[in-house]
């Protein structure tokens, strides 16, 4: 989800931020929720409004990606970091004199706490006639249910495989992008079967060691196939 770069423009008071407060890989969901900054006190601190919907008590002391939009050589680029809320302050004075709900953030030190983000990386989308899409796992041809940028929903048939399969196991995969193929590992985060489909075994996979190239190739497809059901007014699921 975060690629490193070797230099991240810097937020500044009335920056638009995007925090990401956790991501869940089994359901491929992420919590994502906007703020403001409202004030930088040096190069680790800072301030920013409260989210929508609230950040609470339980929340201080969690890390968190600080994410925003800027201006990149070829486009938009979404560059962050990752910090912690270290506090809630119930009654920041804005240069307006009004009083608002506010967090105080702490940058995380280390020289690689910076990258590139891809909020769409964990957004699935279901493969239509003519995608050009493949995946075999543990070399074997799975059907594909859904797949996003950072992983995929498959079914094979139980007996398929020679070696198993479970939850938690890190598992050779290969995905066919356009007739191109990549080989790579995914970690299995979930199986699941059907009643009355014994035949049939179910699995959420995570990519771990995807590159650029697969991650660039994805991105399009799942850009194309939206495309291609909105142009049939089809629904997603």
């Amino acid at each position: 989800m975060r690629e490193k770069m070797k230099k991240t423009p810097e937020i500044r008071p009335g920056t638009h931020v995007d925090m990401i407060i956790s991501i869940d890989y089994e359901k491929e969901t992420a919590d994502v929720r906007r703020s403001v900054v409202y004030e930088i006190i040096n190069e680790r601190q800072f301030i920013i409004s409260q989210t929508d919907p609230p950040l609470a008590g339980y929340h201080i002391g969690r890390d968190m990606a600080v994410t925003f939009l800027a201006r990149g050589e070829k486009g938009p680029v979404r560059p962050g970091f990752s910090a912690k809320l270290t506090g809630i302050i119930k009654d920041y004075k804005l240069s307006s004199g009004e009083s608002v709900q506010a967090l105080a953030m702490t940058r995380n030190s280390g020289k690689n706490n910076a990258g590139l983000y891809n909020l769409r990386m964990l957004h699935r989308v279901k493969p239509v006639a003519g995608s050009d899409l493949e995946i075999t796992i543990m070399g074997t041809q799975a059907n594909l249910i859904d797949i996003s940028i950072s992983g995929a929903r498959i079914s094979f048939k139980a007996d398929s495989l020679t070696e198993s399969v479970e939850a938690g196991r890190i598992v050779d995969i290969a995905v066919r992008v356009n007739r191109e193929s990549f080989r790579l590992k995914a970690r299995v985060v979930r199986m699941w079967h059907i009643p009355g489909e014994a035949h049939l075994r179910f699995a959420a996979v995570h990519f771990v060691d995807a590159d650029k190239r697969l991650n660039y190739l994805l991105g399009g497809k799942v850009l194309e196939i939206e495309r291609k059901i909105l142009s049939r007014g089809l629904e997603t699921k």
